[in-house]
């Protein structure tokens, strides 16, 4: 009969102790959990930073290089106004623009020069006010015919009557050109010839591939962000890059 009373007490004293190891067992769970959390919290918001201040880094990287790159162009553009065979082109009239063919095989040859020694300029024309006439890197054209056939864009623009700024280089757009036949992205500069006249006589245009541009600043960044997109003081969209990872598939 004094089994069962010690059999009670056993029990009562074992349910101690299965109640201390519970809530010990509840207690370094619950450690664990808070220690996970907030290591977890620590390591998302560092690496949160991490990616917004390298992210931060390269867009002032690529700004800094476009920036680079315009005051690039414009010192160019400005450089080819000051070209004394620019300037007689310039000048010519319209009864008179068609007695100097070596003067413009010069402007050829010099816009040729200015191409191949930069490589992101696509195209680069002379267009004068005074006559109908178009000269490139390639040749002269009559002035209809360049932007009819051999040189064509969406959205279309009245090449002969863009508005421009007259100190410095412009940015025109950004358009779907076909150069002899052959279709591009390109971005549209500008600059009104010469510089010592208050009514410009003529305009110059360069063009850079959207593609080009957006792999040069790809270049400056390893690994450079998941994607890449430029727009205008308008909003609209300048330029962009395929997304890193259908690149890496």
């Amino acid at each position: 009969m004094r089994i069962f009373p010690q059999s009670l007490k056993t029990f009562k004293h074992k349910s101690i102790f299965v109640k201390m190891l519970f809530f010990f067992n509840a207690f370094i769970l619950a450690a664990i959990l808070v220690f996970g959390y907030v290591s977890y919290s620590k390591s998302s918001s560092l690496l949160i930073e991490e990616v917004v201040s390298s992210n931060n880094k390269y867009i002032e990287q690529a700004r800094n290089n476009i920036d680079q790159a315009l005051h690039s162009w414009d010192v160019l553009s400005f450089q080819i106004s000051l070209q004394n065979q620019i300037r007689r082109a310039l000048y010519l009239s319209d009864q008179t623009w068609d007695l100097d063919q070596m003067l413009f095989l010069d402007i050829i040859q010099y816009l040729k020069s200015v191409k191949l020694s930069n490589p992101l300029i696509s195209d680069i024309w002379l267009q004068p006010y005074r006559y109908p006439v178009v000269l490139n890197h390639e040749s002269k054209y009559n002035a209809d015919y360049f932007y009819s056939r051999l040189y064509t864009t969406t959205p279309q623009l009245d090449w002969q009557k863009t508005p421009t700024s007259h100190f410095g280089i412009s940015y025109i757009g950004r358009f779907d050109a076909v150069t002899d036949g052959v279709p591009s992205s390109v971005i549209t500069f500008a600059r009104t010839v010469p510089l010592n006249e208050l009514t410009p006589t003529g305009i110059l245009y360069m063009n850079v591939k959207t593609d080009d541009l957006s792999r040069m600043l790809q270049s400056i960044s390893d690994p450079y962000p998941a994607f890449i997109y430029a727009v205008d003081a308008s909003g609209r969209l300048v330029i962009h890059s395929a997304v890193r990872s259908d690149l890496m598939s």
